[in-house]
């Protein structure tokens, strides 16, 4: 299975197996960063681009979950299943945007030209 790394040289979140490794003076965290801000803004991000390559179930538990701000507990209940079974689609809801995005990349494309119109933009201020 996989899990969720933080590449903490550049920020950026990646897959990994389930230890911890080092590669190419990169260190790949697990588990712990699901939990930080960095993360949820990036899935949030990779939501945006990707909800509609999700199922419908999948959307609507992702939103009941991250935009409702619904506990676990409330979800299964509404869904009619258990906790563990919705704790378990959350995350491979998470791992396929994350999957989509490694696959795909339009988010990161989208990052690099709005960063690219940004410095375009302060050197237009500048010459001006």
């Amino acid at each position: 299975m996989l899990c969720v790394g933080k590449n903490v040289d550049e920020g950026e979140f990646t897959l990994t197996g389930r230890k911890r490794e080092k590669r190419k003076g990169k260190i790949k965290e697990n588990g712990d960063d699901r939990l930080s801000l960095d993360f949820r803004v990036r899935v949030n991000s990779l939501y945006d681009f990707y909800a509609p390559l999700l199922t419908q179930r999948q959307r609507d538990i992702y939103e009941m979950r991250c935009f409702l701000d619904l506990s676990l507990a409330e979800i299964a209940e509404a869904l009619g299943v258990t906790r563990q079974a919705v704790h378990i689609l959350v995350n491979r809801i998470e791992e396929r945007l994350l999957i989509l995005e490694e696959t795909l990349g339009f988010a990161t494309q989208v990052e690099r030209l709005e960063s690219r119109i940004e410095e375009l933009e302060a050197r237009e201020i500048k010459i001006k």
